[in-house]
């Protein structure tokens, strides 16, 4: 296949690559990967952020932590426009692994960059707030993402693993007005599997 995607047009060449990538890496095939990456490349001298979108996921899934940190500091020094969902790969592998001091100097690089961060950037940043105990940090991220979110995006915005990380905080640490705070946030999305475990924080604080 990789011998034949260079006689293909440019588009071709790229969904094909993007397709390789994915299956191999679908395959845990770490091989296939890198030749169907060298292969975009070589059509594709400096690929754009999809085609680095494909590969970043792709060495995700296979766990190649050293590449996948490697490729993402290349995406960032000749990116010509800055897409959150690249960096949100990278994040996203270091909180499935707990690996918060990674995930919190990502963090501060992202910010430090002034960008409008997108849905699940803010998901993450979330998430990693409220393991770093930044709850502050944490509630304002979700009210921004909230603000942002369009009607029906509420219906995953907080995504449940973020909202559970919030309720078990709350139900570990004596902090009655982050609670209250958290509860009034999250009436706005109207999930109905959300105020029934809201209802969990009200019986901890009333100590029932």
């Amino acid at each position: 296949m990789m011998e034949n995607v260079k006689m293909q047009p440019d588009d071709d060449v790229l969904e094909a690559c993007r397709t390789r990538i994915k299956f191999c890496s679908v395959m845990n095939n770490g091989s296939g990967v890198n030749r169907a990456w060298e292969a975009l490349k070589s059509a594709f001298p400096t690929p754009n952020n999809s085609g680095y979108l494909s590969m970043l996921l792709a060495l995700s899934k296979l766990g190649d932590q050293e590449n996948l940190e490697k490729l993402f500091k290349e995406w960032e020094e000749v990116c010509s426009s800055y897409d959150y969902r690249l960096p949100n790969v990278l994040l996203e592998y270091y909180l499935n692994r707990n690996m918060i001091e990674e995930a919190s100097s990502l963090y501060n690089s992202v910010v430090n960059k002034g960008n409008e961060p997108n849905l699940k950037t803010l998901n993450s940043f979330a998430a990693l707030c409220v393991k770093t105990s930044q709850i502050d940090l944490a509630l304002k991220y979700l009210e921004t993402g909230l603000s942002k979110a369009k009607p029906g995006n509420g219906k995953w915005f907080p995504t449940d693993e973020t909202i559970k990380l919030f309720l078990s905080y709350f139900q570990e640490n004596d902090d009655a007005d982050r609670a209250e705070k958290f509860i009034q946030i999250m009436k706005k999305t109207n999930r109905v599997e959300t105020n029934s475990l809201l209802s969990n924080i009200k019986a901890s604080d009333s100590g029932i």
